[in-house]
């Protein structure tokens, strides 16, 4: 994954960490412990969740897809 400057302060410091969060598993995340990446912007403290990209592909089995208008 490409890793930008902070869309909040610019920033260029970055902090990163695959956390698993199990209290998701009610909302349908039964089928793999839900485990995301989180960055934390060492300048400003902006946080971004993303899914890991190994497991992108079980996500769109999943979830409904939406499209921009």
């Amino acid at each position: 994954m490409t890793v930008r400057n902070c869309r909040n302060c610019g920033g260029a410091e970055w902090y990163t960490k695959e956390v698993a969060v199990d209290h998701l598993r009610p909302l349908g995340f039964i089928w793999w412990s839900p485990k995301f990446e989180i960055r934390i912007c060492g300048s400003c403290g902006l946080i971004e969740w993303f899914v890991p990209e190994r497991m992108l592909d079980r996500m769109k089995e999943r979830f409904s897809r939406l499209t921009a208008r």
